[in-house]
């Protein structure tokens, strides 16, 4: 694979360690998060471990619809896209009776 990958979901622990993994492979990643923040400290902690690696932040809440429509606007002028990998989690908590 080659290229830029999008993944959402990215500042949280799957979404870490897929933005690891893939920036140890010398893949340039683009983390879409929701909280900027959360994702800049991710961002840095990877960086401090792979120096080299080529990481950015794209603001991206899942739950609305123009942050979507903004992100993928936005992706149109990125070239060379190659991947969308989501790892977002579902909390599934069973109701009483």
């Amino acid at each position: 694979m080659s290229g830029r990958v999008v993944i959402t979901g990215a500042s949280g622990a799957m979404g870490e360690a897929a933005v690891r993994a893939l920036a140890r492979d010398g893949r340039s990643v683009l983390m879409a998060c929701r909280n900027l923040e959360k994702a800049a400290l991710v961002r840095s902690r990877i960086i401090a471990d792979l120096p080299e690696a080529d990481i950015t932040l794209g603001l991206l809440d899942l739950a609305s619809i123009d942050s979507v429509r903004a992100f993928v606007a936005s992706l149109s002028i990125i070239s060379g896209l190659s991947c969308l990998l989501g790892c977002f989690c579902l909390r599934w908590s069973p109701t009483p009776g």
